[in-house]
Formats: structure tokens, C-alpha cells, sequence
């Protein structure tokens, strides 16, 4: 659609000219050609088309010093345009300048008036004489006129310094018009691009820097205001260019964000459901769901920093908080189901030993009823309140069995040894059973 809008500019631009032209409203006419070429500096047709108008003017002059005149502002044109074109059309625009070069010179031979002899206009003779400002103008029909007459006076005799002075200003000023032609254009991309697809802004964020990279390197050349305007792009493309590697960096991360929610969307759904199973058996549950925690926070870990600081990043960091969350709120549940386990345990196992306590102790009784009750439970893995319990216990029972007398005690039913030596072969529970 900018394509089609683009040519319907250009072929409005051309109708509108052609007819200021045909009236002999030729500065009119180039001006409208000129705002052309700003919007479409690659178009060779046009460009083209702009010479013919641009010699038929400097024919219709009413003397041979304007044409000779506009001839030279036309020949100076055309060199600020070999800055712009593609490097294919290089040779194409540069047959164009040795052309006008050539009918300038043949006019100022056909009407026996050369450079050095004839009647100079007032700047150029200022020119050849060094008597003017090295800064391009900064107005760009001044700066036109400004390269025109620098043009013919770089052919005039004068000093080494002042022909030094005049190509350096030359160079400058050719330099200044192209900025002025190109600038819009640069702009007008640069407005744009956020519209643009991520590809074809990358695109579009070199070619503009490949445009702008000979304007700064020689920005202080271009006078006070282009400098400013070559600053405040740049400007914009650095923005432009942190905004699109902002935007790259952040889909990236939502693509590998969204492929970890979608693999691990089962357990993590899982995860966040799980609440505190009743009852207090040796079913796995909190285990199982700690294990789910554990598999989905391994492959989280490495991801969070190489989401880096994006949105997804801070998604996926609040995830690992809710499964830490979850995680405590499990061990603490785990660990309550096997302390209220034991505490069954102990008191079951109180119960039976109670039994064979009396006048007389039945202490083997006691022993294996020792054995059985209390050789599976670790009190190592119990919290401090059921930890506490069982030494309290298991203390007062050990108390009643019989006391060790000889090293073959340990095979003693009864004996403290021998309930000792059971307890450590019995297979005990553990936490994580819970």
C-alpha cells in the first residue's frame, strides 16, 4: 500500500511540474521535481527527467552568463546526487555530470566567454577571491547556489589556499545538500518503523545507519543546525534500536516460557491444586507431591536466568515462589503425618508393654512388645514434641527390662542389650514414606 502511495505521489509530482514547466515557470517547476527526488532519491526516471527540465530551463535564459550560470548549479545538483543513488546507477549519474560538464563548456566556447575571462557573477568572483563563508548555508537554495559558484571558481586561477579553501567548502557543501535531500526521508523511516515487522525494522535500522554513519563521522562540516539534525537521528536510532532488541528479547523469552508452561502444564496445575491429605498413613502423598515440586523446580532453575529481565522472566520467577510455597507447606505436612504416626505408635506400644509391667515384670514379654511397637519408628526423623515423647517412653520401659550381665545378654530375650540390638535390625520408617 506505501508502494502504490509512494508512485501516486511521484506521478502527481511529475504532472504538477510538467505544467509549471510548459507555462515557463521553471523554478517552480524544479522545485516540485526536487521535493520529488527527496521522497524517492533512488529513482532514476525521475532524476532523469529532473536534467531535462532542469537544461531546458538553463536553454530558455535570457543571456549566456545565466545559463552558463544555471548549467553549473545543475552540474553541482547532480554531484550532491551521487551520494544518494544506488552504487549500480553510479556510473549512469556520473555520465550525466561529464555531460553537463561538457555542454557547460561548449556553451562558454561556442559564446567566446570562458571562466577566466569573462565577467564573473558577483559570488563567484567572491568565491574565486576567497571572500566568502566556509560554512554551508543553511538555507538549501542558498546552499544550491552557494555550490554552483563554487563550482565555476575552482576552475579560476587563484591561490594554492584558496583552492584548498574552495574544494574543502565544495566537499562541505555538496555534503550539506545531500543531508538536506536525505534527511526526510531518514525521518520519515524512522517514524515508521514501529509498524514495521521485527525483520524488516532490523532491515531497515541498518540501511538507515549505513545512510547516517558518513554524516556523523563529518557532522561538524554540515554547520550548527544539520550537525543537530544528524545528533537527534542518531539519537532516534539508538531508541529505535534498544526498542526492537527490547521486543526480540522479549518474544524470544515468551516462546521459551510458554514451551516450559506447556510441558510442565500437568504437574505445575498439580502443584498449585495440592492441599493436606487427611488422615496421617504411610500413603506417599506429601513425598509424591514433593517430588513433583522437585522435577519442575530443576528444569525452572536454569530457565529464570536465561529469560533474562522480560515479563516472562518475572512469570517464571513468581512460579518458583509459589512451588517453595507449596514445597514448605508439604515437608510441614509430611512431617506432622509421620509425628502423628509415631505418637499412634508409641501410644499402642505403651499399651501392650503396660501389660506385662506389674509385680512381677514379664521383662521378654516387655522386650518383644518393645521391639515390635518401637524398633520401626527413627527418632531422628521426628520433630522435637514426638522426638521428645518417645525418649520419655521408651526411657521408662527400657528402665524394667533386665539389667546386661555378660556379652551373651545380647542374645537374651528381655535383656536391655538384646532389645537394643533388635531395634537397630528392624526396618524403621522414614519420613518420606509419608
Amino acid at each position: 500500500m506505501e508502494d502504490l502511495s509512494q508512485k501516486s505521489l511521484i506521478a502527481q509530482c511529475r504532472h504538477k511540474a510538467s505544467a509549471l514547466i510548459e507555462a515557463r515557470r521553471f523554478a517552480d517547476g524544479l522545485a516540485v521535481l526536487e521535493h520529488a527526488l527527496c521522497r524517492a532519491p533512488d529513482d532514476l526516471n525521475l532524476l532523469e527527467y529532473y536534467v531535462d527540465a532542469a537544461r531546458k530551463a538553463a536553454e530558455s535564459a535570457s543571456t549566456e552568463d545565466e545559463i552558463l550560470e544555471r548549467l553549473a548549479a545543475l552540474e553541482a545538483f547532480m554531484r550532491g546526487r551521487i551520494a544518494l543513488v544506488p552504487f549500480e546507477a553510479l556510473d549512469r549519474v556520473l555520465a550525466w555530470v561529464a555531460e553537463i560538464g561538457r555542454a557547460r563548456e561548449q556553451k562558454s566556447v561556442a559564446s567566446n566567454v570562458s571562466p577566466e575571462a569573462s565577467a564573473l557573477p558577483p559570488e563567484v568572483a567572491a568565491v574565486a577571491e576567497g571572500r566568502f563563508d566556509r560554512a554551508p548555508p543553511s538555507d538549501t537554495r542558498d546552499l544550491r547556489a552557494r555550490i554552483a559558484a563554487l563550482e565555476s571558481a575552482r576552475v579560476l586561477p587563484s591561490s594554492a589556499a584558496i583552492v584548498e579553501d574552495i574544494e574543502t567548502a565544495l566537499e562541505s557543501a555538496q555534503m550539506a545538500l545531500a543531508w538536506d535531500e536525505i534527511a526526510p526521508t531518514l525521518s520519515n523511516e524512522l517514524a515508521r518503523l514501529s509498524s514495521r515487522p521485527p525483520v524488516v525494522r532490523a532491515y531497515l535500522l541498518q540501511s538507515i545507519e549505513n545512510s547516517l554513519r558518513p554524516f556523523a563521522s563529518k557532522s561538524d562540516r554540515l554547520g550548527p543546525e544539520r550537525s543537530e539534525g544528524v545528533c537527534v537521528l542518531l539519537q532516534s536510532l539508538r531508541e529505535a534500536s534498544e526498542a526492537l532488541a527490547t521486543e526480540t528479547r522479549e518474544a524470544e523469552a515468551r516462546a521459551r516460557w510458554k514451551g516450559f508452561r506447556e510441558k510442565y502444564a500437568a504437574p505445575i496445575d498439580t502443584i498449585e491444586k495440592w492441599a493436606e491429605p487427611w488422615g496421617h498413613y504411610p500413603d506417599g502423598a506429601c513425598q509424591k507431591i514433593l517430588e513433583q515440586i522437585r522435577q519442575v523446580a530443576a528444569a525452572l532453575q536454569p530457565l529464570i536466568p536465561a529469560l533474562g529481565d522480560t515479563a516472562a522472566a518475572r512469570d517464571a520467577n513468581d512460579l518458583a515462589q509459589r512451588l517453595q510455597q507449596q514445597a514448605s507447606r508439604a515437608v510441614t505436612a509430611q512431617q506432622n503425618r509421620f509425628d502423628q504416626f509415631a505418637l499412634d505408635c508409641m501410644r499402642a506400644g505403651y499399651d501392650a508393654c503396660a501389660s506385662y509391667i506389674g509385680i512381677i515384670d514379664k521383662e521378654k514379654d516387655l522386650g518383644d512388645a518393645m521391639i515390635t511397637h518401637f524398633g520401626p519408628l527413627d527418632p531422628r526423623q521426628l520433630g522435637p514434641e514426638a522426638q521428645r515423647a518417645f525418649s520419655e517412653i521408651f526411657e521408662v520401659l527400657f528402665q524394667r527390662l533386665d539389667k546386661v550381665s555378660a556379652g551373651s545378654d545380647a542374645e537374651k530375650r528381655g535383656t536391655k542389650l538384646y532389645v537394643l540390638k533388635r531395634i537397630m535390625e528392624t526396618k524403621r520408617r522414614t519420613v518420606s514414606e509419608f
